[in-house]
């Protein structure tokens, strides 16, 4: 993305993106029980399906991966490259 800037000479901002990790979808279904103190009180064995990544999750690192070089691919592919 720096090369890309360089190279058409734009400004370059930073951005954090630490929590872009969490916003990753997930590419296969993850079931999960709700965490102890959101448990529904009228279903004590409620399950939820995870919709993205979560630290701790072996796979989110793998769907953010794939997340941004898509992204990246289609921003290359929309600048003409």
């Amino acid at each position: 993305m720096i090369t890309i800037a360089v190279c058409n000479g734009w400004d370059l901002d930073t951005a954090d993106v630490s929590t872009a990790y969490l916003n990753a979808p997930m590419d296969k279904p993850v079931w999960m029980r709700q965490p102890r103190g959101v448990k529904d009180p009228l279903d004590r064995g409620h399950i939820m399906c995870v919709l993205s990544s979560l630290y701790g999750l072996k796979v989110s690192a793998k769907n953010w991966h794939r997340t941004f070089t898509i992204k990246i691919k289609a921003f290359a592919n929309h600048l003409g490259g």
